[in-house]
């Protein structure tokens, strides 16, 4: 096996696209890689693993191959339990790694993990996360595409939700819901506009809109991600940073990403880990658009124009620092 990394720059532009080719090519040469990896879980009786969901190779149903690993690339491991488990000793599973360093050295590396068991339904919602949810069945429908239509698994992705609140509905609800009254777990809420994100992401979009090439990259980056990248990928990060100061540099709260959101003085950071945009409110303080981009006015800003900003005492210091 080859292990290959790709570099996706469409529509490339040298002038533009010069020095995030070179960042991209130093990270991925620098960093930390294991090769030739073998991986293998072990569970007790009772549970079983059913399925992985990566960027990897199975010649069987029990051993996983990789032909490289670094701390870009994540595995989901789905369970299933056919068997009584017992709430007092819980579930304990194993996680065997077994990799070639680059130095040529074997490296076995071996993780053990202990888990409550209940036989309570509303404890399995209590302890579920939203991105959690979101990590996993972005890898079952990105890998589902390949066999089935966009619009057989975006409506997949609609029946597995649907299923899981009616199943909230009928066996955790406190009180006997009225008809019609949507009943949600607490910290499964956001599950839905996750979910809707991830039907309307490129990968999932049927028609020629999108190019193969999106398509293909989206796809394979998206395989290999964990649960923190494919959160703000599917629903990005928004930084309100018009309250940056020359006291304290910090990461501000991110508040919800929607247009009512958006204040006509501010200026905010909209990231998904792949893009980073500067939105900037009509009516921002020409001294600080001034400052950043050299600019009069909010009229004239050359969007197309704006490359990195250049550390100095000034707004374009707290961006950069930020």
């Amino acid at each position: 096996m080859i292990d290959i990394f790709i570099i996706y720059l469409s529509d490339l532009q040298v002038d533009r696209d010069a020095e995030q080719f070179q960042f991209d090519f130093q990270r991925d040469v620098q960093k930390v890689i294991g090769f030739n990896v073998k991986m293998k879980v072990h569970t007790r009786k009772g549970i079983r693993v059913a399925n992985y969901l990566g960027s990897l190779h199975m010649e069987n149903r029990s051993e996983v191959k990789l032909a490289a690993i670094d701390s870009d690339k994540a595995v989901v491991v789905e369970f299933k339990h056919d068997g009584k488990l017992s709430q007092e000793v819980g579930v304990h599973i194993q996680f065997e790694l077994l990799y070639h360093t680059v130095s040529g050295h074997r490296r076995l590396r071996i993780h053990n993990a202990s888990l409550n068991c209940s036989s309570q339904l509303i404890e399995t919602f209590r302890s579920s996360q939203a991105e959690t949810l979101l990590n996993y069945f972005a890898k079952t429908a990105y890998r589902a595409v390949l066999d089935q239509g966009t619009k057989r698994v975006q409506d997949q992705l609609v029946t597995h939700l649907t299923r899981m609140l009616a199943s909230y509905r009928k066996h955790c609800a406190h009180s006997a819901p009225t008809r019609g009254q949507l009943v949600m777990p607490q910290f499964l809420k956001v599950l839905p506009l996750y979910l809707n994100c991830l039907r309307k992401s490129k990968v999932l979009l049927p028609g020629p809109g999108v190019s193969i090439d999106d398509r293909a990259y989206l796809r394979q980056l998206v395989m290999s991600m964990g649960i923190a990248e494919t959160n703000v990928l599917f629903y990005p990060r928004l930084l309100p940073i018009h309250g940056l100061n020359e006291n304290q540099v910090t990461v501000p709260r991110e508040v919800r990403c929607t247009a009512r959101t958006l204040s006509p003085e501010g200026f905010y950071l909209l990231e998904d880990g792949l893009n980073l945009f500067l939105w900037i409110g009509m009516l921002a303080p020409a001294e600080w658009i001034q400052n950043v981009f050299g600019a009069p006015s909010f009229n004239a800003v050359d969007c197309g124009a704006v490359s990195r900003l250049r550390a100095r005492r000034d707004s374009r210091y707290f961006i950069v620092k930020l």
